[in-house]
């Protein structure tokens, strides 16, 4: 499975902060791919119900871009800051840190 994960807008943007993260199962350790694919599990990769427009409020929300391409099947997930859904917020946060890892 691979992992592209943007992040985009915000407060105070810094591209140079914000780099691309792409991630594939592949290359990480035993123990790290499992956890990424446990937290994939449970997502419909063939339609990403978390993908929404921009809350009404909150124009200065960081917006997330996580694209999963598990063989040949590809999905495109967009969230704004404040998604509810825990296992969206888990792999949120597990790509976030490894954003932060890999500057």
């Amino acid at each position: 499975m691979k992992i592209l994960f943007k992040t985009e807008g915000g407060f105070g943007f810094f591209p140079g902060l914000n780099n691309k993260l792409e991630i594939d199962t592949a290359d990480l350790p035993e123990q790290e791919a499992e956890n990424v694919l446990r937290m994939t599990a449970g997502l419909d990769l063939k339609n990403p119900a978390h993908e929404k427009q921009m809350p009404a409020m909150g124009a200065d929300l960081k917006k997330y871009i996580i694209d999963i391409t598990d063989g040949q099947t590809k999905s495109t997930w967009i969230i704004f800051d404040g998604q509810q859904d825990p296992a969206i917020q888990e792999l949120l946060q597990y790509l976030k840190n490894k954003q932060k890892q890999m500057r």
